[in-house]
């Protein structure tokens, strides 16, 4: 019996969030889909464990951080060097932000996509399935930052 896929989302508006396992269902209408507020409880998901696609928001509204591009790229950086094998899906409204990582992301084994939320919902299915097979999937502009 085929097992139902275990997804987390990171996200720090609750209707996104939302909408995001909804939408992640249809790819898998069994699957069960946790959805996190902030870095570290989604730390704390992953230490109990691995889904099998993350989804990050990178503009998070952390109380408490200075910036709010830095959490959501700090965690995405500590998903980097942590679990190597882990599905990621990049999900925001400023995905440019993990340009930063770009040489982390070239070298992750795990499945990864980027996806710009102003783009159709269509493109959030094709990116976590994407990143649910194991592939990559970044803009070009990530390929020249990477070298």
């Amino acid at each position: 019996m085929k097992q139902s896929k275990r997804f987390l989302v990171l996200e720090d508006m609750e209707d996104v969030a939302r909408n995001n396992c909804t939408f992640l269902q249809m790819i898998d209408p069994k699957a069960r889909c946790e959805i996190v507020p902030s870095p570290q409880a989604a730390k704390d998901s992953l230490a109990r464990h691995i889904p099998d696609l993350l989804v990050v928001d990178l503009m998070l509204d952390e109380k408490g951080e200075i910036d709010q591009k830095t959490s959501g790229v700090a965690f995405l950086h500590y998903v980097l060097c942590h679990h190597p094998h882990l599905n990621v899906l990049i999900y925001s409204t400023n995905p440019e932000l993990a340009k930063q990582l770009s040489l982390n992301i070239e070298k992750h084994k795990g499945g990864f996509s980027i996806v710009d939320k102003m783009e159709l919902r269509t493109a959030f299915i094709a990116g976590a399935s994407t990143a649910l097979l194991g592939e990559k999937r970044t803009p070009d502009s990530f390929v020249d930052a990477a070298y």
